[in-house]
């Protein structure tokens, strides 16, 4: 569990000094089990890393997220220009 949490704490801290985050957001069907994993991780950037180090959180939305998102997406664009819509 601690070498997994110490290469989460890693590819998180990349990931935010290369795109400038506050937040990192873990999702899918393992988020809700992967609460173990992210509590070392978080430790780790507490201990390890200097600030500012993101934010870890697991999803509640679970295995859907990524669906529930891309559904989101769609409707943002159709309501957004209507007539404009095609399909491609």
């Amino acid at each position: 569990m601690r070498l997994l949490g110490q290469r989460l704490a890693r590819v998180c801290l990349v990931l935010s000094s290369l795109i400038d985050v506050e937040r990192v957001i873990l999702s899918g069907a393992m988020a809700a089990v992967s609460e173990p994993v992210i509590a070392e991780a978080r430790a780790v950037l507490k201990t390890d890393f200097y600030p500012p180090v993101p934010e870890l959180i697991a999803s509640s939305l679970g295995a859907e997220s990524v669906l529930l998102g891309a559904v989101q997406r769609g409707l943002a664009l159709v309501r957004a220009a209507p007539l404009d819509f095609r399909v491609v």
